[in-house]
């Protein structure tokens, strides 16, 4: 007799007038080596994710350790139906790091999450932690000169983005940056998460201005240099936020109250900062470096005070926040750095350098009447031309390298795709390429006697390129050549290898059925003069080899670049050839700065 449920006795029962037992399931024994039917894949995959979606409180603006559960709302978020697309990409999220019985992590979980020990998922089911892990996997080798464990950039990374919001949102705005074009259903999420690091630094950064509060930590550091140089991968234009302004301004105030546990990271950021304000100085024209507008006004002085010259409105601009130099000690023990290398010293007389250059350039071309203050100000930049080419020469990275080791550091990267000589002959690179700089800007540094202007600046710029060339494609400090490419095309010009009358018309106007870039066919010497090709045929090939090697690394530079990255630094390239090519020899020509601008190429330099 079966119960029919019915309450508060089964009608069954009171017809058979028996007392209603209540209903029970029938219970069957299975017998030994009985197999049971498998259930559906469909069907466990469904009970599987809606196991994995409860809603859980996203990071707000408490302290991480307090709130440290995170969202799996994706929705809440912005990230909508992610998931199928990125279980196509599986080859982007090899790791799995969640809990298996599906529940979340907690503060106490995450501390002891090791990467090295994490198993091969069936599915993803963590986003903010998969962009984690994507960042060290391949953000920090690409955003980092050199890799391994002796990187400051890892180790911060892996010491606080448990505990640090800030940390936490601006390592997933980066790789979402980097994913964004490969994935593009997580654009929206990409300006969620930089929202959310701009709003944690802006919180942290309130905090330190208030009376009596805490002083500047790692971390924060950290997270402003991540968020402020990684903002340009995913939106071309120069962020609004002075970023390098705020780095300055958190080094100063941490400089303050430095312990000397910290001192070594504090030194590390400084040199991270120079730099940061290199390729600043490179990319704005506005930019100014505090330390040439010192030796600048020092020169003025001497300068008025030699000719007698009454006083006049200075033309220097002072920038409203000077920031932290630290001292030659407080520097030990940080090399090589993995934003600068083994030098930041030639990476600011490089900074100084090209803002002295732009400067001479844009004084020539745009026809200033020579008053008391514009010819004070020419003399002033020419002085201090000898006096940077003076202190670039005296540079020497080995006596670096073993003042270090002297202190009882040990200089290297651990890093076998990019040992400690590439980033030698990177910082020799940089010495050279300012030297290159200095000397097609300025006409009144020496060159050597058997030499004209033109054959020592060819000659220059082709050592440049040979040094460039030793370092292999795939190196990590690949990172820092798309600036020293460029100093090495604006002097890989003929002038010195055509010196017959009327011959560089010749082969520059090029037929119109040519390539785009002449430079890349098969045979190019033969579009030159037949006349004298017995001694310039072998310098126009060199010449053509040394910018077909620019091309090629360029290229290969911007393949490991985000995508927002990769576009300009070619086109300017070229169009920087295409002028020089076109002009008379001997003239002045554009520095590749003003060519930038005035052909509007929207190019990165990192």
């Amino acid at each position: 007799m079966k119960c029919d449920e019915t309450c508060p006795a089964c009608k069954n029962c009171i017809k058979a007038g028996q007392q209603c037992p209540g209903f029970q399931q029938n219970l069957r024994w299975s017998n030994k080596y009985e197999r049971y039917p498998v259930p559906d894949a469909s069907t466990s995959t469904s009970s599987s994710s809606q196991r994995s979606k409860g809603p859980e409180p996203v990071l707000g603006n408490q302290p991480l350790t307090e709130n440290l559960q995170i969202s799996r709302d994706f929705n809440s978020v912005g990230l909508g139906n992610l998931f199928d697309d990125l279980h196509s990409a599986g080859s982007l999220w090899p790791f799995d790091l969640s809990h298996s019985n599906g529940t979340p992590w907690t503060g106490e979980d995450l501390p002891h999450l090791l990467l090295s020990d994490l198993e091969i998922p069936l599915s993803l089911d963590h986003l903010p932690t998969n962009l984690i892990q994507h960042w060290f996997q391949f953000v920090c080798p690409t955003w980092s000169v050199f890799d391994s464990e002796v990187n400051y950039n890892r180790q911060l990374a892996q010491t606080s983005w448990t505990v640090s919001e800030p940390v936490f949102f601006a390592m997933q705005a980066m790789s979402a940056a980097c994913l964004s074009e490969t994935l593009p259903e997580i654009r929206g999420s990409l300006s969620y998460l930089r929202q959310q690091a701009i709003l944690s630094i802006s919180n942290r950064v309130s905090q330190i201005r208030k009376p009596g509060s805490m002083n500047v930590t790692p971390d924060l550091a950290f997270a402003v240099f991540a968020l402020g140089t990684s903002l340009h991968w995913s939106t071309p234009a120069q962020p609004e936020y002075p970023w390098t302004q705020l780095a300055r301004r958190l080094l100063t105030a941490w400089q303050s109250g430095l312990t000397e546990a910290d001192s070594l990271l504090h030194a590390y950021f400084c040199q991270a900062l120079t730099y940061w304000e290199m390729l600043q100085t490179a990319m704005e024209p506005q930019s100014t470096s505090q330390k040439l507008n010192k030796k600048r006004r020092r020169h003025q002085e001497r300068l008025k005070q030699a000719l007698g010259l009454p006083r006049f409105r200075p033309t220097i601009v002072e920038s409203p926040s000077p920031g932290p130099e630290p001292s030659l000690s407080a520097l030990a023990g940080t090399r090589p750095n993995s934003w600068c290398g083994v030098s930041s010293e030639v990476i600011e007389a490089f900074t100084q350098t090209l803002e002295l250059c732009r400067s001479a350039c844009r004084r020539t071309t745009s026809g200033v009447p020579m008053t008391i203050e514009a010819t004070s100000a020419a003399m002033c930049d020419v002085a201090l031309a000898h006096e940077l080419e003076r202190e670039l020469k005296s540079l020497d990275f080995g006596v670096i390298i073993s003042t270090e080791e002297a202190l009882g550091f040990s200089v290297h990267t651990q890093d076998d795709i990019t040992p400690l000589y590439h980033l030698l002959l990177t910082a020799e690179a940089y010495r050279h390429a300012a030297i290159l700089q200095l000397h097609l800007s300025f006409e009144d540094l020496g060159t050597e006697p058997q030499l004209t202007r033109a054959e020592s600046l060819l000659s220059a710029a082709m050592k440049l390129a040979d040094l460039l060339k030793e370092i292999p494609t795939d190196s990590g400090s690949s990172t820092m050549h798309p600036v020293l490419y460029l100093c090495a095309a604006a002097g890989l010009t003929f002038d010195a290898c055509i010196d017959v009358p009327g011959a560089v018309e010749d082969a520059s106007i090029l037929p119109e059925d040519m390539p785009l870039d002449p430079f890349l066919a098969d045979d190019p010497v033969q579009n030159f003069p037949t006349f004298g090709c017995a001694v310039v045929g072998s310098s126009v090939a060199e010449v053509i080899e040394a910018r077909q090697l620019v091309r090629e690394r360029l290229g290969a530079i911007q393949k490991r670049m985000p995508q927002r990255v990769r576009s300009g630094t070619l086109q300017l390239v070229d169009a920087m050839w295409l002028e020089y090519d076109v002009a008379h020899p001997g003239c002045r020509r554009s520095h590749w700065s003003d060519i930038w601008s005035r052909t509007g190429l929207g190019i990165i330099l990192s």
